[in-house]
């Protein structure tokens, strides 16, 4: 691995030496200006280097994850297009994955097929329950036939849910991830406890089954693994997201996996979520920790090692909001996946 990683590093070194020195030709002549890439500058090269890319997310190493806001369909900006994110993040997290334009497909494909990066999308629990209750308050508000009522919640869930995972195979993502915080059943009534634990196993079950079905795919969780009943479940999945966005500190961070440990939960894929910085400058709280930003304080913390668990890497909300900078793109991804992988070029 580690020569993989030294090797990715003197690739790209000699691939921006090389574009330096064609940058540097000042013969003035009547022709149409062309800036090619790196892979038309030295495309052995860059082959090379792309295999060694691929090879080295084969190799065991920590998980890099960010959320890819994709809501503009005719983008301005090479910050808008998937292909200009970190060579290597791991996976990208679409924000919108329905009604993808064949720009995105395309993108899609070419980070999967050169960089070995996957594309997942976010199926939250929360957020389902939230849409039904605006719309069932709407309904209700608005119907005057007492006949009609609007579905169940566990009804609306199992629809909801199976034409969100239809769009995996729709569009060929890499797998998906399922969030579900869950609740503490101790002080519940015994009515409140059945409708928390039928709602929780319609959610968690078609996650379950959906993942014995599809081998070819990952199924990733998102939440607190220590509110699932259900923990097979767990063998099932790749990586376990622990939400820290609130979170100011590694201490808190670790707090959260000590939770988390309970028997039947793997300690060694728990991936911390914190926020990227906000594009509002007189947002000075959101992404960071005190006057450190939350994305690197997150790659110290997964780089780290610990009794009873081992990070498994880091995500990032609002990943799409690092790449504007006046030095280079992405600088504090970039910054955090060398943290947790020393020697990872990106």
């Amino acid at each position: 691995m580690k020569s993989i990683l030294k090797y990715i590093r003197l690739s790209m070194a000699c691939i921006a030496a090389t574009a330096f020195v064609a940058s540097c030709d000042t013969d003035v002549e009547s022709i149409d200006i062309n800036n090619p890439g790196v892979d038309n500058q030295n495309p052995g090269l860059y082959q090379d280097y792309l295999s060694h890319l691929r090879n080295y997310k084969k190799g065991p190493h920590k998980v890099a994850m960010g959320w890819f806001d994709n809501s503009d369909k005719a983008p301005n900006s090479q910050g808008k297009h998937i292909h200009s994110v970190p060579d290597s993040l791991d996976y990208i997290v679409l924000t919108n994955p329905d009604n993808l334009a064949a720009f995105e497909l395309a993108e899609m494909n070419e980070v999967r097929e050169k960089k070995g990066t996957k594309v997942v999308f976010e199926i939250n629990y929360e957020t389902i329950k939230v849409q039904y209750d605006e719309e069932k308050k709407d309904f209700d508000a608005a119907n005057e036939d007492p006949t009609k009522v609007f579905p169940a919640f566990n009804s609306y869930l199992v629809d909801t849910v199976s034409a969100k995972l239809a769009l995996v195979e729709k569009y060929n993502y890499d797998g998906v991830i399922m969030a579900f915080n869950g609740k503490i059943t101790t002080f519940m009534t015994e009515a409140e406890k059945a409708e928390f634990i039928a709602q929780q196993n319609v959610f968690i079950g078609i996650a379950n089954d959906w993942a014995e079905r599809h081998a070819n795919k990952e199924l990733i969780l998102m939440g607190k693994p220590q509110n699932i009943l259900t923990k097979e479940v767990f063998d099932k999945a790749k990586y376990l997201i622990l939400p820290a966005q609130s979170e100011i500190s590694a201490s808190a961070l670790t707090y959260l996996a000590l939770k988390a440990l309970e028997e039947g939960v793997p300690t060694d894929r728990f991936v911390a979520l914190v926020n990227a910085p906000s594009l509002d400058p007189t947002d000075t709280k959101t992404g960071y920790w005190g006057k450190e930003v939350a994305i690197k304080g997150a790659a110290k913390w997964a780089a780290s090692e610990y009794q009873g668990f081992v990070p498994a890497g880091i995500a990032i909300q609002g990943m799409s909001n690092d790449y504007y900078h006046s030095s280079f793109t992405y600088p504090n991804v970039r910054s955090a996946i060398s943290i947790i992988n020393p020697n990872a070029k990106n």
